[in-house]
């Protein structure tokens, strides 16, 4: 039977209490490796504006391609973090982040070309008209687990994913919706309750709306950072519970030769 919304959240949030020092360590991986790309980058188109006369386009190219690398850096923790959430469901030690990071690097590639693929499909049905954009999301939205955990290359992730879900669109599309919403609600709830008195002080200190709003966004970014690995471990859940469900009802299945 395929899990339900309920257990996925109460799962998830078990999991998350128990394991949340391992799960921490791709919480800050997810700030320090795209952010230090980042800065490194910065600092090189500075001293190439300060030493060298280049163009504004080119500056432009340049943030764009640090911009992209750093969303590739970040699939790369995301792989790594949902291996190790595998594990700890399946009740095991995962191996150490650096390992799985190593191991997550021939999956790079794949996860670009078939996310891309996705998206132009999604976006393509969306100009052609809404529904079918939503459709394909529903469809392809385990295309990126397929490459992790079933080394799928090619366009097979994308008729992996297709055959989960193609029956029981709704079903799991309420199973992804549902978990994901609550732990949203959840955490914004919690985010206010902090922020409310933080910002209040903040006002009696006379401090500049400048201030304000850099509390704000930090303690936001702070929030979602917790929140990522909480999503992960719903999802995954679902994937797997998602495989072990036949989608074609036993009345349908051909009896087994005598």
């Amino acid at each position: 039977m395929l899990i339900t919304s309920a257990q996925i959240i109460r799962e998830s949030l078990s999991l998350y209490r128990k394991q949340w020092k391992v799960l921490f360590i791709y919480v800050i991986l997810f700030v320090v490796v795209p952010l230090g790309f980042i800065i490194g980058a910065g600092i090189v188109i500075g001293l190439l504006e300060r030493f060298l006369e280049i163009s504004r386009l080119f500056q432009v190219i340049l943030l764009l391609a640090a911009g992209l690398f750093s969303l590739v850096l970040t699939m790369w923790v995301y792989v790594a973090m949902a291996t190790a959430v595998h594990h700890l469901i399946a009740g095991q030690v995962p191996p150490s982040a650096r390992r799985l990071l190593t191991e997550a690097k021939p999956l790079l590639w794949p996860m670009i070309y078939t996310n891309a693929a996705v998206l132009f499909l999604i976006l393509l049905g969306t100009i052609l008209f809404i529904i079918p954009g939503f459709m394909f999301l529903g469809w392809y939205f385990f295309t990126s687990l397929c490459v992790i955990f079933d080394k799928e290359r090619g366009l097979k992730p994308l008729a992996s994913s297709k055959n989960l879900v193609i029956g029981r669109w709704f079903m799991l599309a309420w199973r992804v919706v549902a978990p994901v919403t609550f732990f949203a609600v959840v955490v914004n709830l919690l985010q206010w309750l902090i922020l409310i008195p933080l910002i209040y002080f903040a006002r009696l200190s006379t401090w500049s709306p400048e201030a304000i709003d850099g509390i704000k966004d930090l303690v936001s970014t702070i929030f979602y950072l917790l929140l990522l690995p909480l999503n992960t471990v719903a999802i995954v859940l679902l994937y797997f519970s998602a495989k072990a469900t036949p989608t074609t009802p036993s009345h349908l299945t051909p009896p087994a030769a005598l």
